[in-house]
């Protein structure tokens, strides 16, 4: 535990250290990453704007990933001659940044059906920010309510968030297969 705590202790010294660290593991799993850090702003340990900069550095450039890999997939498809088109628009582009489950494959499929780059960032950015500031606030928001409320209100209320996200991202899976039939 004390390693643990040496660790926690070096990265919060080191200004440089700590916002690779949070920019790296926010492009690895995001939203953890996000309310971790929204917890080191609440308990005083950094400050607001280092909070929100390196996460929406992180995001943004978790999303660019993802665009970058599309668009190597498809010179690897137009290499071999097949055609590849995935229906991509701003509109699906922003709400994936909001639905659970749509960020990989719609930011990926922008890429492979060779969205225009530009147009990918000033959708995303924006949207990075959004998310970000959504997040933060939400964050410091559940240290309050983990004070002041029973558990059961708190596993109750954690249950009927997860069960809402599930039911969403089912009903944007079948829309989308749907339009992809029609």
């Amino acid at each position: 535990m004390s390693e643990l705590n040496t660790l926690y202790q070096q990265l919060i010294d080191n200004p440089v250290l700590l916002a690779i660290f949070i920019i790296l593991s926010t492009m690895i799993l995001e939203d953890p990453s996000t309310i971790a850090t929204g917890v080191l702003w609440a308990k005083g340990d950094i400050s607001l704007g280092f909070a929100f900069a390196t996460i929406t550095l992180g995001v943004f450039l978790g999303d660019l990933f993802l665009y970058l890999i599309g668009r190597g997939i498809a010179k690897g498809i137009s290499y071999f001659k097949r055609p590849l088109v995935v229906p991509v628009s701003v509109t699906l582009i922003s709400l994936a940044r909001f639905v659970p489950g749509m960020r990989t494959i719609t930011f990926t499929s922008a890429g492979v059906s060779e969205y225009p780059l530009i147009l990918f960032v000033l959708i995303t950015l924006p949207s990075s920010i959004i998310w970000t500031g959504f997040i933060l606030l939400f964050s410091t928001q559940v240290k309050v309510f983990l004070n002041h409320y029973p558990h059961w209100l708190i596993y109750s209320v954690l249950a009927s968030f997860i069960v809402i996200l599930l039911l969403l991202e089912k009903g944007v899976k079948r829309k989308m297969l749907l339009k992809r039939k029609v």
